[in-house]
């Protein structure tokens, strides 16, 4: 069996503990005090108001559950609201459904996550390939890990392909009968198994339309929607596909997963991949999982110029053949892609990405136009960094120390949006600009977040010790007691990466800022801004310099 589907065997299995008044407080205290109610009509606005009345018998009700193993079945109906999202009214696509559930269901539901969080990680039973829906990790560390490894395919002379994979619907096709199995092989047995098989079991749901309600209609596929606990269950069940023996590396996020292959020869690459793909499309299938063909596409990555004129192709495979002679569906190869947010390119360069960026936020040259006669200055700047610094700051990790050159577009349209907010005159010097709107450059904002991820990953680059890396072929003192080891690289587009750029911002700010574990992480952020503020767009420009 390639998963080797045995149980596993730990030392402890997952218990269930009781709840206290103490805890209960606490989730309800953290709980979106806006959250709209499920069929019960009851807001979180009565729960917490009345707390003392009825705290004893939510905490019976809660205990009850755990110990018998059976979640109460008034708690199991959902409300779905169609949402109108644009278009047409009368085409059903148009409509996003939104599943509302009992918030004193969403209690037991947090309590039980809780626990359940705490024993996964504990026992580190999720694969370290999975970065959605796991505390301390999301799209950030999925971006580095994955570009990462694409700048060291590059800089080591290897031919890479990228695939990127689209889940049809992953959350409402899961068999509940497979999720169940999936806990049982992550240690989840006896009373708190049974407990989930009662959670996932005869679920039902009815559409509310302007007060106007449905007849119940049983919904038994996928995780609970709209549920505190479905992203923990589904990571649970998707968990197994990273115990696939391929010969590439995974990036799971949720139900986007990408594959890299990479070795010397394209003819091996791809032999490698296509091999390997069908051994993860017999799994999905296995699991009753679509891949949506349309949407799944291929980029190759190379130092060779070779990499358009191979004959290989990569396929879909749901068969046993081999990939040359088979009928499986082709997957088609694009010169750039979008995972996550962030438009991946084939050259690394991120033209891409800038291009779509522009596209974006170009649309704010005429609306700042359109309002900066209805609000004030500091109202417009606020406007500014929710709709525009928002942007340009999601994924600037990896493309904000792209060349000038490439980078020049994006400049520019801010300043453009920045002029036009201020009333300023074309020619208006950008350093006066930026210190009048008191918001940071492209570069600011691209050191900003550099120094925030090393402040939450400072295993990122170790500044507290000389230590070595394979890869380090140097070092930078920084002080008499800091030296930190700068990875080496062939090609001057590899060392643009942060994590080879990360050696040069940290030899020019203050000694305090490159040890951060002696900053929380609220004091961490308000050293860092302030050191920016202080700091000229110039010398930012320049701190980047390798």
């Amino acid at each position: 069996n390639m998963l080797r589907q045995e149980s596993l065997e730990h030392k402890a299995h997952f218990t269930l503990s009781p709840i206290t008044e103490a805890e209960l407080k606490r989730l309800i205290k953290a709980m979106n005090g806006k959250s709209a109610p499920g069929t019960d009509g009851i807001c979180h606005t009565i729960i917490e108001t009345y707390f003392d009345f009825i705290k004893h018998p939510i905490i019976h009700i809660i205990n009850s559950s755990l110990e018998f193993s059976t979640f109460p079945n008034i708690w199991k109906i959902a409300k779905v609201i169609p949402l109108h999202k644009g278009g047409s009214t009368v085409e059903l696509t148009n409509f996003r459904p939104i599943s509302l559930l009992s918030i004193l269901s969403k209690l037991l539901e947090k309590w039980v996550k809780h626990q359940l969080n705490s024993y996964l990680e504990n026992h580190t039973l999720i694969s370290a390939r999975q970065f959605g829906f796991t505390p301390g990790v999301g799209v950030e560390e999925a971006h580095y890990t994955l570009t990462k490894d694409l700048y060291e395919v590059m800089d080591k002379k290897s031919n890479g392909i990228l695939v990127l994979i689209d889940l049809a619907k992953c959350f409402d096709s899961i068999d509940r009968d497979r999720l169940i199995s999936a806990l049982q092989r992550h240690g989840i047995v006896g009373r708190e198994l049974s407990w989930f098989k009662s959670y996932l079991s005869d679920r039902n749901q009815l559409v509310s339309i302007d007060g106007g309600e449905s007849d119940l209609l049983p919904v038994d596929f996928g995780v609970i929607q709209g549920s505190t606990l479905g992203p923990d269950l589904f990571r649970v069940f998707i968990n197994d596909i990273a115990k696939i023996p391929i010969r590439g590396k995974l990036y799971l996020f949720a139900d986007d997963a990408a594959f890299l292959f990479d070795h010397s020869s394209w003819q091996e690459v791809f032999t490698r991949a296509n091999e390997d793909m069908n051994k993860i499309c017999l799994w999905l299938n296995s699991q009753s999982l679509t891949i949506n063909v349309n949407k799944s596409k291929y980029l190759l990555f190379s130092r060779t110029r070779d990499k358009d004129s191979h004959p290989h192709k990569l396929k879909l495979h749901f068969c046993n053949s081999g990939y040359m002679a088979c009928e499986c569906s082709e997957i088609e190869r694009v010169k750039s892609a979008q995972y996550l947010g962030l438009v991946l390119d084939e050259n690394l360069d991120w033209k891409a990405q800038i291009n779509a960026l522009v596209k974006k936020t170009r649309k704010f040259v005429h609306i700042f136009y359109t309002i900066r006669n209805c609000f004030t200055k500091s109202t417009l700047i606020l406007l500014y960094k929710a709709l525009v610094q928002s942007v340009l700051s999601f994924g600037i990790l990896w493309w904000g120390n792209a060349y000038s050159s490439v980078l020049e577009p994006i400049t520019v349209l801010q300043k453009a949006i920045l002029k036009v907010l201020l009333k300023k005159p074309r020619r208006f010097p950008s350093a006066e600009l930026f210190h009048e709107a008191k918001v940071f450059t492209v570069k600011q904002l691209y050191i900003k977040h550099a120094l925030l991820y090393y402040h939450k990953h400072p295993e990122t680059l170790d500044a507290t010790t000389p230590s070595s890396s394979e890869q380090s072929t140097r070092t930078m003192r920084l002080t008499t007691q800091a030296v930190i080891p700068i990875p080496s690289s062939r090609l001057q587009t590899t060392s643009r990466h942060f994590y080879h750029n990360l050696p040069y911002i940290l030899r020019t700010i203050p000694t305090t800022l490159v040890h951060p574990h002696s900053f929380s992480r609220s004091a961490y952020k308000k050293s860092v801004f302030s050191y920016l503020v202080a700091t000229s767009p110039s010398e930012c420009d320049a701190m980047t310099s390798s």
